[in-house]
């Protein structure tokens, strides 16, 4: 599995990634997960996530996490007698805070506070963060970032699930990014 610095991952990103060993960083995704799954879908279809972690508030019993939860939506088309590929058909970035207490010594989710109306409401980001700074990162957080950590965790899903598909994603990129993409995916 190629390290973060293939796909040039910021810290906040490098922190985020699904293998990281951090406390709060596994937390997260274990609520995420649980809260995800509620979304089910059928057999041919796939949404990974990632939560872009941004700040990171923890007392001996309460943990509280301000991030960018974004998620792609992809769905499993077959090509030929080549087997499937993954076409993307979307997804979102949405500012999420997650408050979490302590019980029996694990993390247990309390609340996730969204933002209103997705990533475009500046006021709600601004309720639910812990000063300006952390909603100022929230709200001009890196797209990039996240795009380059959601393809982390696809590669991550695929390799843990011994699969490999081809990935189709038309959405837009720069060029430099697309590059960057398609060399990971190569190395993976």
């Amino acid at each position: 599995m190629p390290e973060a610095e293939y796909l040039s991952l910021s810290k906040e990103a490098a922190r985020s990634r699904v293998t990281s060993k951090e406390t709060a960083v596994q937390a997260v995704y274990k609520a995420l997960s649980a809260y995800k799954k509620e979304d089910t879908l059928n057999g041919h279809e796939l949404v990974v996530f990632a939560p872009l972690i941004l700040d990171v508030a923890e007392t001996e019993d309460t943990l509280q996490v301000c991030c960018v939860v974004g998620d792609d939506r992809y769905r499993m088309n077959r090509v030929g007698n080549q087997g499937y590929c993954l076409l993307n058909e979307g997804g979102s970035r949405v500012p999420a805070r997650l408050d979490f207490v302590k019980e029996q010594g694990e993390w247990k989710l309390e609340e996730i506070h969204w933002a209103k109306d997705g990533s475009g409401y500046t006021s709600s980001i601004e309720e639910m963060a812990p000063n300006k700074a952390v909603a100022q990162k929230m709200i001009d957080f890196d797209s990039d970032d996240m795009t380059r950590l959601l393809y982390d965790n696809l590669i991550q899903y695929m390799n843990l699930t011994d699969i490999s598909y081809m990935v189709y994603d038309m959405g837009y990129k720069t060029e430099d990014l697309q590059q960057e993409l398609r060399q990971f995916l190569q190395l993976a």
